[in-house]
């Protein structure tokens, strides 16, 4: 959802064989959906002051069949009721509710599914940077279509819209979209969780700003062309929904043209990513950081975090300090120079032992980035040890210790976390094989970037 709404119209509250009541349905980027009914019902002050009356509700999450003004059918999925009020002779029903879709009159959440589905996000106008005609619709640019897997097709749309004004002219209003093209029809569920995100996220890496998701509209099942009867999908803000900005293109770091002779490639690296379970889990850290307003120190734990899962979850890098034979043997020798005793209390040390301290991996991460990361981190040591020992101090360490490296870096956060977040991108933006200029812009992002000491001083 882009903005506020307000939909009327009348809602089988009660089960769907039930008479519908008047209500309205709140769907508001920010805070959510609710639906509101009023219920014209008798009822005497016995009821209105009876406990079973106020609380007759199921507790389990319900599924409420509406109709909007104009009888179109819209279908909420996990209401949950909030109360509400009653007076003589009206009773008031508040409803969080989940999801809301509209145009469909049956069906179970996670019953839904689609091969066709559409994505309005924040800026995509403006990255997709095409001439458009000042014509109607029957002559805008062509689709463009980019297959990143098997079964999987990114479409990059244009939809031009036309309307009348005084004097027989017209308006012509330009839109971008980018499309999911399935072969076979998927869990909308799923692909709202999954194939959104990715393409979310990456939108916000090209971008350098995080992007919102506008709208999410699907295909009635079993439809695998055309754009009419379009299910819009509405919900409580999400990380892709929140926050947004109207970025120009020449602030960003590729639009479309700059990457549109590899646009397949960056495509499909970008989605394999997001097949592996351990890079999944590393992209969901950044959109934590993307999309979620955070405590500095909170955020700055999180990317320290994500720089040590990335270089678990790359697959370039070793995780072990010593070649498995060469530690093998070192434990054996030093087995032998023991008691049985005395090597019990190194036993559970060796499970973990060969592996790579924080410091040294954070090291190599740095080392193996692309060059612009070495003009943010000049000095991948230092950075990398003040990283560790902040870290520690926050998660490992308690006591003196940690209070006095806290109150040595504490004021570096800030600026840690920019080269952090950077570094971060770069990693990130090397995976999609991004073009160059993206790193040479993230560089640029930072030399004029602004921090603060928030510190206090005496």
């Amino acid at each position: 959802m882009k903005e506020a709404q307000s939909i009327e119209g009348r809602w089988h509250i009660y089960g769907e064989d039930k008479p519908a009541h008047y209500g309205t349905l709140i769907c508001d980027p920010v805070t959510g959906l609710r639906l509101e009914v009023k219920e014209l019902r008798s009822e005497t002050v016995g009821d209105m002051m009876s406990s079973a009356f106020s609380h007759s509700w199921r507790n389990e999450p319900l599924t409420i069949q509406g109709w909007d003004a104009d009888n179109h059918p819209i279908r909420l999925f996990g209401c949950c009721d909030e109360g509400g009020s009653h007076k003589a002779g009206v009773r008031t029903h508040e409803f969080y509710v989940k999801h809301a879709v509209t145009s469909l009159r049956v069906g179970t959440w996670t019953g839904l599914r689609s091969q066709r589905f559409r994505l309005y996000c924040s800026s995509l106008h403006n990255w997709m940077d095409r001439s458009y005609p000042r014509t109607l619709e029957a002559n805008r640019p062509e689709d463009i279509e980019i297959e990143v897997r098997d079964g999987l097709k990114v479409v990059l749309g244009a939809v031009v819209r036309s309307s009348s004004r005084s004097g027989g002219s017209f308006k012509i209003d330009h839109g971008s979209w980018i499309g999911l093209w399935f072969d076979r029809d998927q869990p909308v569920h799923r692909v709202r969780s999954h194939e959104c995100t990715a393409i979310v996220l990456l939108l916000s890496l090209l971008m350098g700003t995080p992007v919102a998701l506008d709208d999410f509209s699907f295909l009635p099942e079993g439809t695998d062309r055309g754009i009419t009867n379009e299910r819009k999908l509405m919900e409580a803000r999400g990380y892709c929904s929140h926050p947004r900005e109207n970025r120009d293109k020449h602030f960003m770091r590729a639009t479309y043209p700059a990457i549109a002779e590899r646009s397949s490639e960056i495509f499909k690296a970008w989605f394999s990513l997001f097949e592996s379970p351990d890079m999944k889990a590393v992209l969901d850290l950044y959109a934590s950081v993307t999309y979620s307003d955070l405590y500095l120190t909170a955020e700055f734990l999180i990317l320290a975090q994500a720089l040590e899962a990335y270089h678990t979850a790359c697959g370039r890098f070793s995780g072990n300090a010593l070649p498995e034979a060469d530690f093998v043997a070192f434990r054996e020798r030093v087995k032998s120079s023991l008691s049985s005793s005395d090597f019990s209390l190194l036993k559970e040390r060796f499970i973990f032992g060969n592996q790579k301290s924080y410091l040294a991996k954070l090291e190599e991460v740095i080392q193996a980035a692309p060059k612009q990361a070495r003009t943010i981190i000049s000095n991948p040591s230092t950075f990398a040890k003040v990283v560790k020992d902040l870290r520690n101090a926050y998660t490992h360490h308690v006591g003196s210790k940690a209070q006095k490296t806290r109150s040595e870096h504490d004021r570096m956060i800030p600026s840690l976390m920019d080269q952090a977040r950077c570094l971060f991108e770069i990693l990130l933006l090397a995976e999609a094989r991004a073009p160059e200029r993206a790193f040479d812009d993230i560089v640029r992002e930072h030399s004029t970037a602004v921090t603060y000491d928030l510190s206090d001083h005496e």
